[in-house]
């Protein structure tokens, strides 16, 4: 279960759920301020791991410049026409007429361009693939280096073919959720998550609940009597025991301090 802390109230929230992180500088992420207890919530009994593998993620085997076969590191110096690839990903053949270089498959292309190459053209007669991070690019042009794996950069396919070096999404450099490469805050239904996780789409009857400014959310069901124990602090569930949020059952929460009251067992009180 993980422990959120949101507007001065004592909540539970399970957790759901690589790109700039910066637009999230001027947040306030302490939460010093704040009451840190947990509230309880029938619908947050344990934490949900999202995105634990991005869908169409390539293959790898551990630390390898060159490309995976079957767990195997193919080196870059000793790849082959039929085991290609780079940065540890899967190996890749590149046909009868195709040759490796430097983990890019390129193909005899004589004055290759944009008009007869989708990919990019790896020197002037031979077009490659484009999809390599050792040979990136597409329309034509001249491919590019994404730089050492290192670098957190990879070749990210693109429509009608080829690729574009971009930074990539996740725990590192993304607070909120990766929708592919891109950082998103995380925090709205159809793209829900946190701590650099796969966005995903909430299930119908559940919504994302913030955990904070730009730390991204959880999918969670609405705050109910079916779903919370303490008190309902809109879609919050509270713990109902604070003078501010006092209230059990998931119920709307009460704020005793209107009437100069405390919060006893979950009942305004004098």
């Amino acid at each position: 279960m993980a422990s959120v802390v949101s507007a001065g109230l004592l909540v539970g929230l399970s957790a759901c759920g690589r790109s700039d992180i910066n637009a999230y500088d001027d947040y306030a992420q302490d939460g010093s301020s704040l009451d840190a207890s947990l509230g309880d919530s029938d619908a947050a009994d344990s934490d949900a791991q999202v995105g634990d593998a991005t869908p169409d993620a390539p293959k790898t085997c551990g630390e390898c410049n060159g490309c995976c076969l079957d767990g195997t590191c193919i080196a870059l110096q000793k790849e082959t026409a039929s085991e290609c690839g780079f940065g540890g990903n899967a190996c890749e053949s590149c046909g009868p007429s195709g040759k490796c270089l430097k983990g890019a498959c390129v193909h005899p292309q004589p004055d290759c361009g944009p008009s007869n190459c989708t990919g990019c053209c790896y020197d002037a007669n031979d077009c490659s693939d484009g999809i390599s991070a050792d040979a990136c690019g597409h329309g034509g042009g001249q491919c590019q280096g994404c730089g050492p794996l290192e670098n957190a950069k990879t070749c990210v396919p693109q429509p009608g073919g080829g690729g574009s070096c971009q930074t990539t999404c996740g725990p590192e450099n993304c607070h909120g959720c990766c929708d592919g490469t891109t950082c998103l805050l995380g925090q709205s239904d159809s793209s829900c998550g946190s701590h650099g996780e796969a966005c995903v789409a909430c299930p119908q009857g559940e919504s994302c609940k913030l955990f904070g400014p730009g730390t991204g959310g959880t999918c969670d069901l609405p705050c109910s009597p079916q779903s919370c124990k303490g008190c309902c602090a809109g879609e919050v569930c509270a713990i109902g025991n604070q003078d501010i949020a006092c209230g059990t059952g998931g119920e709307a929460c009460a704020d005793c301090t209107g009437e100069h009251f405390v919060c006893a067992s979950g009942v305004c009180e004098p």
